[in-house]
């Protein structure tokens, strides 16, 4: 007999299980609910509380950005801003995960300016942060913004170069979408590869290639992928 137990389904991870079972079930009002319910009684723990089960930052965390997608997802995107505007205050020690986050959905929102100044404000401000460089690389392409794009991306690989090395497939990965866009189409599948050979799974996106081949008419090329 098995003696592993389902967590209650008012306990925080019965409200996150029953929040993403909401939403799986196309109940996004539902969804939505659970998810704030969850957020909130979570945003209102002590400190002891939290030092006595350091588990529960996590599933905030998890449970937030779940919410801030679903919302994004749904074009809610003054909802979600809110709330991440929210937890820039309230919670310091995840600030520059949410500030970039809130930059994020404020260029989604067409607020091109203001989210792309507090992108370049935490690549200052945490200069050694890959992820704030591919993010504002990222960024600047959807914009249209192609020479800071690429700076961007390459003071991330120049970091992820010199240290940590696990994420340095997203950096090539980021590049190829750069490179495409700009109609660099060998530097697009160069990056592409290399984004491959760092992690396999990324080949399970090939179809971004082979389309990206064809329509340049470049087919014997395209079919190779």
């Amino acid at each position: 007999m098995s003696t592993s137990r389902r967590p209650l389904s008012d306990s925080y991870e019965g409200l996150l299980g029953r929040a993403r079972a909401a939403y799986q079930a196309g109940d996004v009002e539902g969804a939505v609910a659970l998810y704030r319910r969850l957020v909130e009684r979570l945003g209102r723990l002590g400190d002891g509380v939290l030092a006595r089960r350091p588990e529960l930052p996590a599933i905030r965390l998890q449970a937030t950005g779940e919410l801030v997608a679903l919302l994004r997802q749904e074009g809610r995107l003054a909802e979600a801003i809110e709330l991440v505007e929210g937890l820039v205050r309230t919670d310091p020690d995840q600030a520059e995960y949410w500030r970039r986050n809130l930059a994020v959905l404020r260029l989604a929102k067409g607020e091109t300016e203001p989210g792309l100044n507090e992108l370049r404000a935490l690549t200052k401000e945490h200069p050694d942060q890959a992820r704030n460089w591919v993010v504002l690389g990222d960024e600047s392409r959807v914009e249209g913004r192609f020479a800071e794009s690429q700076a961007a991306f390459d003071r991330a690989l120049e970091l992820l170069e010199q240290g940590e090395q696990d994420d340095l497939w997203i950096v090539h990965f980021s590049r190829f979408f750069l490179y495409r866009d700009m109609g660099r189409l060998d530097e697009a599948v160069e990056a592409w590869e290399q984004a491959v050979a760092l992690n396999a799974q990324v080949s399970g996106m090939v179809r971004e290639v082979y389309t990206m081949l064809t329509d340049a008419g470049r087919y014997s090329e395209a079919q190779r992928y």
